[in-house]
């Protein structure tokens, strides 16, 4: 996994991973992807909550 990220930030990251006793890639994984998870749910239950008829144009509506 390449970041195009400051040094000094990625020493932050890949630090943290090293405590974790993960490499860089596992410790994003393991931090990122439950929260991207729960935003992506959360999209789609909003689009599926909102009865097609109450959407503005352009956001579902036919």
């Amino acid at each position: 996994m390449e970041l195009r990220i400051p040094p000094e930030e990625k020493a932050v990251i890949a630090r943290a991973a090293a405590l974790e006793h993960l490499n860089v890639a596992g410790f994003i994984l393991r931090t990122v992807l439950p929260k991207a998870r729960e935003l992506v749910e959360k999209a789609e239950y909003l689009k599926l909550s909102v009865p097609n008829d109450s959407c503005p144009r352009g956001l579902g509506a036919p």
